[in-house]
């Protein structure tokens, strides 16, 4: 009854930036909701770091990311299936140790980019896998291709398109 009068604790800072987001949290993008499920980290060289958050909109999944180097980017996309790529990417790879210069998704040609190797932390974790990756961008220089080798012959593969923090609004921790 009298714990009425106690004095109570402010609740704990809750960040409510783009770049503080954790699992749970949502925001607004491309006029939908998304929730993040997962955030991880990156590090490329010695250099270079990002974030990407696991975002989900209904049954549409995504990733968030930010990369610092020598200035901040954003960018927002989507796993892929290496098989859309033409040439077979895999088959070069295995073959060359690297993708040919220049592929096609989804009738869009891509050129490389970069590539280099990285470690790659899940959910923020301690330990890190270690991969390689090729960077294939398209001739406007906002939409980009991303292929990650993690083994001998375990590939993934992205499509991601450049965006400007201002078009992500209403960061909201999460409700539990």
């Amino acid at each position: 009854m009298f714990n009425f009068f106690k004095k109570r604790q402010p609740p704990a800072a809750v960040s409510l930036e783009l770049q503080d987001m954790q699992a749970g949290y949502l925001f607004d993008y491309d006029l939908r909701t998304w929730q993040v499920t997962a955030v991880h980290d990156y590090v490329y060289g010695k250099h270079s770091q990002a974030r990407e958050w696991e975002v989900e909109h209904s049954n549409e999944r995504c990733f968030l990311q930010c990369s610092s180097d020598d200035e901040v980017s954003w960018c927002f996309g989507t796993k892929i299936n290496l098989h859309e790529i033409t040439p077979d990417v895999r088959k070069s790879i295995i073959a060359t140790e690297d993708p040919p210069k220049q592929v096609t998704l989804r009738g869009q040609q891509y050129h490389l980019e970069e590539s280099g190797t990285g470690q790659f932390y899940q959910a923020q974790g301690k330990e890190a896998a270690e991969f390689i990756y090729w960077e294939l961008i398209d001739a406007q220089d906002k939409r980009f291709v991303t292929i990650e080798q993690w083994d001998e012959s375990d590939f993934t593969a992205s499509l991601a398109e450049r965006v400007e923090r201002w078009q992500f609004s209403n960061v909201l921790p999460s409700a539990t």
